[in-house]
């Protein structure tokens, strides 16, 4: 007993002795990103730092929160950006490439992780006119959109160090959550192609989906190229809480329309009663998996994070 209280003792004393800093020096806060000062939570693949300390986001990042058209072409392995009059095109694993027509080269490029797309944040938001610093105190890159920065509104920060180039952050890599199913595609979804006034239609695996529709309803898809077998991904949609100008009314309507049209009708009520129990951010929904005879579809949502669902082949 008195050698356990010997050794309480000597730890307390050390504890009390050390210095704070010992301490906080092994406490790094998450890598984050804010846009005019609103904090940007991605749902499933989260933003990194790649070797050349480049901050790399899902390419849907740069739709949904910078309000760009995003177009992906498998064949060409290329990503097309366009905002207003600005368009950058980008290849992966090319550091050349092209803004407003103009040949450009970064010192990194545009890559595949896990299965998604993700381009240099830097390079394609001042590409589109916003201006990016980075403030190391806070781990946090600050994006000011040009419609920002014309009514003199500027991005939140705390003081810490900042610069225009983010250099500086390391890898906060979330590990993998059943809640956040993994897409083998960025999809054009709601925010892409050319013209977003008009309502397009498309044919997933059998399932009708309309993009541009207004709702921001989030639709996912594996290119639709592969034969469909036991345990294939299908489709995915994503009731969006993120997204500037959403829906979610719309977008829960349409994520049932889409369901009925292949999903057993008392599967989809299931289904929906359980979606439409998270109708703001900060409700949390526990991964569960529905079942029909052909689907099995996955459900969930992390707080301040979007309700996913995807549908695979039994």
């Amino acid at each position: 007993m008195k050698k356990v209280l010997s050794m309480f003792t000597a730890i307390l004393v050390l504890v009390t002795i050390l210095p704070a800093s010992s301490f906080g020096a092994a406490v790094k806060m998450p890598l984050r990103v804010e846009v005019n000062g609103e904090r940007i939570y991605f749902p499933d693949a989260q933003p990194f730092a790649d070797k050349n300390q480049r901050v790399q986001v899902p390419v849907r990042f740069v739709s949904e929160a910078l309000g760009a058209d995003v177009d992906w072409k498998s064949a060409t392995k290329t990503v097309t950006v366009v905002l207003d009059s600005d368009s950058i095109i980008l290849t992966l694993d090319k550091k050349a490439y092209t803004l407003n027509g103009q040949k450009k080269q970064m010192d990194t490029a545009a890559l595949r992780k896990e299965s998604r797309t993700f381009v240099p944040l830097r390079f394609v938001s001042e590409g589109l006119g916003a201006t990016v610093e980075w403030d190391a105190a806070i781990n946090t890159v600050l994006i000011t959109t040009s419609d920002m920065s014309a009514s003199g509104s500027n991005s939140a920060s705390t003081g810490g160090n900042s610069s225009t180039d983010p250099k500086e952050p390391v890898d906060s890599e979330n590990p993998k959550d059943p809640a956040k199913p993994t897409n083998p595609e960025e999809p054009t979804g709601p925010n892409g192609g050319s013209d977003e006034d008009t309502v397009k239609e498309d044919v997933i695996h059998g399932f009708k989906v309309y993009y541009n529709t207004g709702s921001k309803l989030s639709i996912d898809d594996d290119g639709k190229y592969d034969k469909l077998k036991s345990g294939s991904f299908v489709l995915g949609l994503r009731v969006t809480f993120t997204t500037k100008g959403r829906d979610y009314n719309k977008q829960v309507e349409e994520m049932e329309a889409v369901l009925r049209q292949q999903v057993e009708s008392k599967t989809v009520d299931t289904i929906m009663a359980y979606v439409k129990k998270k109708k703001v951010r900060g409700d949390i929904l526990e991964t569960k998996v529905f079942k029909d005879d052909t689907y099995e579809i996955w459900v969930g949502s992390q707080e301040n994070e979007d309700t996913s669902l995807k549908i695979y082949m039994k």
